[in-house]
C-alpha cells in the first residue's frame, strides 16, 4: 500500500500541534527558559538542556528549580516568569517554511483542528495573527484539558470538537510527547524533524516522519503543496 494511503485512507480530518510544527516557537522557548534563569541567579548545564530535548518545559523548569535554585524559587515562580519572557519575545516569531502551503492544502480536503499546550493567551499571540484561522474549526489549548501531553485527553477532545473519530485523524507533530499523545489517541501521525530525530519519533510511535512540509505533502501526493518549504 502506498504510504499516502496508510495516512490518509478513511481520513475526516488534519490536526496540528503549534510549536515547532505552524511556528518556528522552538528558539524562542529557549531564549525565555535561559533569560529566566538569568534573572533568578540560576546556573544550569548545558546537559540539562540536552537530557531534557523533546521534554516539557514545565519539566525543565521543575528540574532546575529542584536541583539547581538553591530553594530559592519554585517550579510555579520559573513557569510564570517563562511564560511572560516568552511573550515579549513574541514580535520575532516566524512561521515554518511551507506550513501555510499545507494548511492550505489539507483544508481543501479535510476538516482541521490545532492541538497545543499552549495556554489560550499564547496561542492567541502567536497563532491568531498569521491568518490561518478560518481554516480552523477547532481549537484545543492548556486550558481545556485536565490531562496535557502525552496523555491521549488533548487529541481526543479536538476530535470530538469536530465530531469525527480519532482513528480517521492524521495529526502532525513535532515532539514526543505529541507524537505519543496522538497515537494514545488513536490516530495516525506524521512527524517533522524540526525538533526531534526522526529514529526518536518513529521510536515514539509516529508512522511517518519528514524533514519538512514540502516532503510531507509530496509524500501525501499534495502536489500543490509539495514544493512549499521543501
Amino acid at each position: 500500500m502506498p504510504e499516502h494511503d496508510s495516512l490518509t485512507g478513511d481520513l475526516d480530518a488534519v490536526l496540528f500541534d503549534l510549536d515547532g510544527v505552524l511556528i518556528d516557537s522552538e528558539p524562542l522557548h529557549e531564549e525565555a527558559k535561559r533569560r529566566v534563569f538569568d534573572h533568578f541567579g540560576i546556573v544550569v548545564p548545558e546537559t540539562v538542556y540536552d537530557r531534557f530535548k523533546g521534554r516539557t518545559d514545565a519539566e525543565v523548569l521543575a528540574y532546575a528549580a529542584e536541583h539547581h535554585a538553591d530553594g530559592r524559587v519554585s517550579t510555579q515562580d520559573l513557569i510564570e516568569r517563562k511564560r511572560e519572557e516568552f511573550w515579549r519575545l513574541l514580535d520575532g516569531l516566524a512561521p515554518i517554511d511551507g506550513a501555510e502551503a499545507f494548511v492550505e492544502a489539507a483544508a481543501a480536503r479535510y476538516r482541521i483542528g490545532l492541538c497545543t499546550s499552549a495556554s489560550r493567551h499564547t496561542r492567541e499571540l502567536a497563532f491568531d495573527p498569521l491568518g490561518w484561522e478560518e481554516h480552523f474549526e477547532a481549537f484545543v489549548t492548556a486550558e481545556d484539558v485536565t490531562c496535557s501531553k502525552p496523555d491521549p485527553e488533548p487529541y481526543r477532545l479536538v476530535a470530538e470538537k469536530l465530531g469525527v473519530a480519532p482513528e480517521r485523524c492524521l495529526v502532525v507533530e513535532d515532539s514526543l510527547s505529541g507524537v505519543r499523545s496522538a497515537r494514545a489517541a488513536g490516530c495516525r501521525v506524521a512527524a517533522l524533524t524540526t525538533s526531534m530525530p526522526e529514529d526518536a519519533l518513529r521510536e515514539a510511535g509516529a508512522h511517518a516522519a519528514a524533514e519538512s512540509f514540502g516532503e510531507l505533502a509530496e509524500r501525501l501526493g499534495w502536489e500543490e503543496a509539495s514544493s512549499a518549504g521543501a
